[in-house]
């Protein structure tokens, strides 16, 4: 069974800024899809992680940040990890959240943001959102 990807790009409310990273640097490696990064400020929320191989913190970054039906960050971050070395940007796709309660997807939308905020040189000026919506009203 085919999966259809869907995606629709916003800009994201965020502050317009270059953020610099204030957290501590953990060894996330560059180039390769990373399943599971634990948000520092709630280890309850994870997503699936995608750094350039060129990646480094001392130049601002756009970001993807990607939300899949299922909550499998794995499967937007993985379409999207070829496109983003080539273009330079961080993929970030959510691990909680999935279609239902707009309550639980908020939190992890927020957790994603401000992990990616803390440990990444991320430019809010050019981030975006994608994500699977059902092709039924809600």
């Amino acid at each position: 069974m085919p999966f259809l990807w869907s995606c629709f790009f916003a800009a994201a409310v965020c502050p317009a800024q270059i953020a610099p990273p204030s957290a501590p640097p953990e060894k996330l490696e560059a180039g390769k899809l990373i399943e599971r990064v634990v948000t520092a400020a709630n280890p309850e929320q994870s997503y699936a992680l995608y750094l350039p191989s060129n990646y480094s913190p001392d130049r601002s970054w756009p970001v993807v940040f990607a939300f899949d039906p299922g909550a499998q960050g794995k499967i937007p971050v993985d379409q999207m990890k070829d496109a983003a070395e080539r273009y330079g940007y961080i993929v970030l796709g959510s691990n909680n959240s999935r279609n239902g309660p707009w309550k639980p997807e908020s939190e992890a939308a927020d957790a994603m943001l401000q992990d990616a905020q803390k440990r990444f040189a991320v430019d809010f000026e050019e981030d975006l959102l994608c994500g699977d919506f059902p092709a039924e009203p809600v």
